[in-house]
């Protein structure tokens, strides 16, 4: 059933750093502003896969979908229905996987949603401090590669790389034989907050291109859309809405690009909310 396009706005926010305070809780100002949110969609948009944001997320979180995995999944948070998703091939999966133990990348490749906690792993050249943390978050779940017909389809890969961004850009030329294939996702390490890592999804896979297939599924005019963001992959959010937002706590490049709220120990949320409420609903 569609909205309506006069009235209703959609509010993105994402988990990490946004909508979580460093505490990962939800603060009760935030829960309150999203619970008396007008005539707004509200939607959370994480790079997490489903079972990490369910982790996190306190059931009664007054939201209406769940963007998870960077866009490559979408449920209806009342009804827990699966409602989109985008998984990459097999063959593409293989084709990127040879080309990066070629090159001696520490990776990750994870099941197709909604298992996408399922993942193999192999180890490179460069041993990543928060590899071993990953590990142990998702210890019943994870096996190390040992060969690529092991691979199948799959939600990403995930690379787990040095904090230098150079060698984001090396891998991404390495990369280019897949271009028009896949799509890459530039985040920072949830566990050290240092390391970056490339993500690769299918190349219709990124958090702005599945926030424009909800509005259009939705209704939702481009006119009435907000976003709110901390890092990175949120860019193409960004990108995409009306009214973008990024946290305090974001880095100093992002802030120069788009509006500025409070960091995500400060309510941002409810800030974002205030702003709707008092210049959009009027």
């Amino acid at each position: 059933m569609q909205q309506s396009k006069s009235k209703t706005f959609i509010l993105f926010t994402d988990i990490d750093g946004t909508l979580l305070n460093q505490d990962r809780n939800v603060s009760q100002k935030n829960m309150q502003a999203l619970e008396s949110a007008k005539n707004t969609i509200r939607v959370a948009i994480s790079g997490r896969n489903l079972t990490s944001a369910r982790r996190v997320l306190p059931p009664d979180l007054p939201i209406d979908y769940l963007v998870f995995s960077n866009g490559a999944g979408i449920i209806n948070w009342h009804s827990g229905q699966l409602i989109y998703s985008q998984n990459l091939n097999a063959h593409i999966t293989r084709q990127a996987a040879k080309i990066l133990i070629n090159e001696g990348i520490t990776f990750t490749v994870h099941r197709p949603i909604p298992d996408t906690h399922y993942y193999f792993y192999h180890i490179g050249n460069y041993i990543p401090p928060d590899l071993q943390m990953r590990n142990d978050y998702y210890k019943q779940y994870i096996a190390e590669l040992e060969n690529l017909s092991q691979i199948n389809e799959s939600t990403c890969i995930i690379c787990m790389l040095t904090a230098e961004e150079q060698m984001f850009d090396d891998l991404v030329d390495m990369l280019k034989s897949l271009q028009g294939e896949i799509s890459i996702t530039r985040t920072t390490s949830p566990f050290t907050h240092q390391q970056i890592w490339l993500e690769i999804y299918d190349h219709r896979v990124n958090k702005g291109k599945t926030a424009q297939w909800l509005c259009k599924m939705l209704g939702i005019e481009h006119r009435n859309t907000i976003g709110i963001g901390n890092d990175y992959n949120d860019l193409s959010l960004l990108e995409f809405v009306a009214f973008p937002f990024v946290v305090d706590n974001a880095p100093h490049d992002l802030k120069n690009r788009f509006n500025s709220t409070a960091d995500h120990n400060n309510h941002a949320i409810a800030e974002v909310i205030k702003f709707i409420n008092n210049n959009l609903n009027k």
